[in-house]
């Protein structure tokens, strides 16, 4: 006849269970602002550098951010901390560079800051990227 065994205790989590981690805000965060950086800087092609790149800085941050909290144990979703800085380190660079690019354009070309000033002279019905380009053309007559 066998006698009943003890139940063994339950093993002691350092941290919840999978599928059951804290929540971490700050990699979110980084991972939305990354999406939206990287989203505005292409749908204008560069043009709007000026909403791009301090979205793409706050991914940067908030990724790196996001990733400290992970590895220290206070939250879960590394990765998604991790997709955040990769993103904000892209649409930085790459928002640099449109900036870059952008102001050499029009200080370059007088002739096409003159044709968007007539432009938006004579069209009084502004889009958005009529007013990027009024703003881009005033910034680089500046220069």
């Amino acid at each position: 006849m066998q006698q009943p065994q003890e139940p063994t205790p339950a093993p002691a989590f350092s941290q919840p269970p999978r599928g059951h981690e804290p929540s971490n805000g700050q990699a979110v965060a980084g991972l939305v602002c990354g999406i939206l950086g990287l989203a505005v800087l292409l749908g204008t092609a560069g043009l709007a550098f000026v909403v791009s790149l301090p979205l793409s800085i706050c991914a940067w941050v908030f990724g790196i951010k996001g990733q400290r909290r992970a590895d220290r144990g206070e939250a879960g979703h590394r990765g998604l901390g991790q997709a955040g800085w990769i993103m904000g380190l892209i649409g930085t660079i790459l928002g640099v560079l449109a900036m870059i690019g952008w102001i050499l354009l029009f200080a370059l070309n007088d002739d096409l800051i003159e044709e968007l000033e007539r432009e938006l002279e004579k069209n009084e019905s502004f889009t958005v990227k009529t007013r990027l380009l009024g703003a881009a053309a005033r910034l680089a007559a500046g220069l």
